[in-house]
């Protein structure tokens, strides 16, 4: 239901507005126009209307700190007939010209700063210093965006509000959700219709947009009304199980052809593109073109023009209620995955099709990256125009509803993507329609290839792989990276037997007092042991430490009493620090853990000799590669995990 009827000067009633709508949609049958009179139709609809259930709930005013209680229905009575702007979490604002908003001015204020810092660092040569003062520059100014809303829900805070910070969680995921249904209907075709009421709203707003151009004359058939059953059929949730085919029938049978045509090309964007000659002509003429940041000047009326047919015929503007739902539950065909504020969108299968279509050199890159950025183009302005539709049934003011856009930022030509939000790798080609001179590794999260806490060797020898084995190879070799990754365990305890520290698991050590129970953190009980062994060499908290970790857990270990031969005072030193002999005042009891780790100085090079026997080569082993295993389930190489070992789970044989 689109809002704009805020405008008009009269009230307006939800039920209202949810009759006629309804009404309207019946209309679309004639068997049930010709069967029933105006009169029982309205009763109809008034004894389905009564029975909906609606909920109460109370609307509490934050200025004056009224509260209500208001029926569901009379709360979207009440933002109807008001000029607020409604977000989620229920909460309502007054517009940006009926209130000046001192946050926002002030949020607006730092989002300019970093967008000019932005522009700065985008007209810098990938990767220069420049470009990296820039990136650091205007990344401040997001951190600090951010930060404002962090201290909404501190209780401490003077900007201290439950409803604000709620509201901005909330609509954030209406935001991104928006996008992503919109994506997988526009891009893919990939929101199934639910049911006949589902098809009925579809054809009843395509019906109802504006036809004052006719799309017969940009296609070279007209679709009969068998082809649109079996593409509706197609399109809805098991193959429209749960849609009466009667009255779709009926339906269609009063559909003329104009309206068949336009109800089977909506978000069937291939089929319009490549079906029909109008469009592909168009295509093969902006391809003899570049395309790169901008358009080219020859090319830019004939996209125009694509555009405005793809959005007139093709993009279906529509706001799904159940979005959130989908967004999480249905399997994507469009988004590959979402950041914060980012979506993730697929175009390669488009990418193919036109190149088959129209016999395309693939290995022309600079011919790709214009096909991609037309794309990338039709699909911007399909994503605008659903955010002012957003925006509008927001109640925004139009002046403020640009501020809600999405833009292509980066394109890739490969990514690894990860079960962990925010966990993925890959190589960028292009930057806002650029092509790079040489691709960009870009990661994010992924603690194997990020992380301090992960040694610095194995972090690039992971991103080696990632970056050689999985991204940049034209075809990845299974058996090649589970080689190399029996390797690297192979390499980790040979390191550790010849007393190298390179795969010691980095650690930080805070003041000993700080933590509530010293006892059980490794980083503490391993530097208790040190220093009891090492007393010229102590680690003097707070400090970045190495942890080694070891198996010896019982007082009576046969190694600890070979131990007492060759190292006396070393065995001393250690049954009074960790089993507690002839100690009676103990202020950090470990005795329980035994000697199960040590803290090695980061300035140590070499291990002591009398560690080796009691270094736990497994767990080591296993320590250091557990965060790797999460690209091998990307690829389809599960673990399972038996006694804190991991071990891959499901190799037959490659």
């Amino acid at each position: 239901m689109k809002l704009d009827i805020r405008k008009k000067d009269k009230q307006v009633f939800f039920k209202q507005l949810w009759m006629a709508e309804q009404y309207n949609k019946l209309k679309l049958d004639p068997e049930i126009m010709a069967a029933y009179s105006k009169e029982e139709i309205r009763a109809y609809l008034e004894d389905a209307y009564s029975k909906r259930h609606i909920s109460n709930g109370r609307l509490y005013n934050n200025v004056d700190h009224s509260n209500q209680i208001l029926t569901q229905e009379q709360f979207i009575n009440y933002y109807l007939n008001l000029p607020y702007v409604l977000t989620d979490y229920a909460t309502f604002y007054k517009t940006q010209k009926d209130c000046v908003n001192i946050s926002a001015k002030a949020l607006e204020t730092l989002g300019k700063l970093r967008k000019v810092n932005k522009k700065k660092m985008e007209a810098a040569e990938h990767g220069s210093d420049e470009y990296i003062y820039y990136r650091i520059l205007q990344l401040t100014y997001k951190v600090l965006m951010n930060s404002y809303y962090g201290i909404l829900g501190e209780k401490n805070s003077i900007f201290y509000n439950p409803y604000v910070q709620n509201s901005t969680t909330k609509s954030g995921q209406t935001l991104i959700t928006t996008a992503i249904e919109a994506m997988e209907a526009f891009l893919a075709n990939n929101v199934p219709f639910e049911d006949t009421d589902d098809i009925l709203t579809f054809i009843y707003n395509i019906k109802n947009e504006d036809q004052s151009e006719s799309i017969l004359s940009y296609v070279d058939a007209p679709v009969s009304k068998n082809e649109l059953k079996a593409y509706l059929l197609e399109h809805s949730r098991d193959h429209g199980a749960k849609v009466d085919q009667g009255i779709l029938d009926e339906v269609l049978a009063a559909l003329d052809m104009e309206m068949l045509t336009r109800c089977y090309y909506k978000n069937n964007i291939l089929a319009f593109l490549l079906k029909n000659s109008w469009c592909t002509s168009r295509l093969k003429e902006m391809l003899k073109y570049t395309y790169a940041e901008s358009p080219d000047e020859a090319m830019k009326p004939i996209l125009d023009t694509l555009r405005d047919k793809v959005m007139s015929f093709v993009f279906y503007d529509n706001l799904y209620e159940d979005r959130y739902k989908r967004a999480m539950k249905d399997m994507r065909g469009a988004i590959i995955t979402i950041d914060t504020d980012s979506v993730f969108s697929n175009v390669n299968p488009h990418m193919m099709s036109i190149n088959a279509a129209l016999g395309l050199d693939k290995s022309n890159e600079e011919q790709q990256t214009t096909l991609m950025n037309i794309l990338i183009n039709i699909v911007t302005e399909a994503l605008r125009r659903t955010m002012w539709t957003l925006t509008t049934n927001m109640g925004l003011i139009d002046e403020a509803k640009p501020t809600i856009n999405l833009k292509q930022e980066f394109a890739y030509k490969r990514i690894l993507l990860t079960q962990n939000k925010k966990n993925y790798a890959g190589i960028i080609t292009a930057e806002l329609g650029h092509l790079l001179e040489k691709p960009v590794l870009d990661i994010k999260g992924l603690p194997i290839l990020k992380k301090t806490s992960v040694p610095k060797t194995l972090r690039k020898q992971f991103t080696e792989i990632v970056e050689n084995d999985i991204l940049k190879t034209p075809v990845i070799d299974l058996k090649k990276i589970l080689d190399k990754y029996d390797s690297i365990e192979e390499q980790i305890e040979v390191s550790l037997r010849d007393r190298k520290v390179e795969y010691l698991l980095p650690k930080n050590l805070e003041l000993i007092e700080n933590y509530k129970t010293p006892e059980q953190i490794e980083a503490v009980r391993g530097t208790l042991i040190w220093n009891a062994l090492e007393p010229e060499n102590q680690i003097i908290p707070p400090a970045k430490i190495n942890l080694l970790k070891l198996d010896c857990t019982d007082p009576n270990d046969p190694r600890l009493e070979a131990l007492s031969k060759t190292h006396p005072q070393k065995y001393a030193a250690l049954m009074k620090a960790v089993f507690n002999y002839n100690e009676t005042n103990v202020k950090v009891d470990i005795s329980r853990f035994g000697f199960s780790c040590i803290a090695i100085p980061k300035s140590i090079e070499t291990l002591p000799e009398y560690l080796l026997p009691f270094i736990d080569y497994k767990s080591m082993t296993n320590t250091n590669m557990s965060a790797s295993y999460i690209l091998l389930e990307s690829l389809g190489i599960y673990t399972t995990e038996a006694k804190t070992i991991q071990y891959k789970s499901n190799i037959i044989s490659i």
